[in-house]
């Protein structure tokens, strides 16, 4: 089973005409709901990283 990282909380809204297409991946979990290509049991949240593994990551 396919696993998707989502919670709305990613969303960031920004201004209409934006350049940046944030509102796309908002809409695709949904729209992969709609048609059945995934259930809810696909979509799941992260947990919080520990700040070790980030500073690792970005250095």
């Amino acid at each position: 089973m396919i696993k998707i990282a989502y919670h709305k909380l990613y969303a960031h809204p920004l201004p209409e005409g934006h350049r940046f297409p944030m509102l796309k991946y908002e809409l695709i979990p949904e729209q992969l709901l709609h048609e059945g290509t995934i259930a809810e049991a696909n979509l799941f949240s992260p947990e919080i990283l520990d700040e070790r593994y980030i500073v690792n990551t970005h250095d």
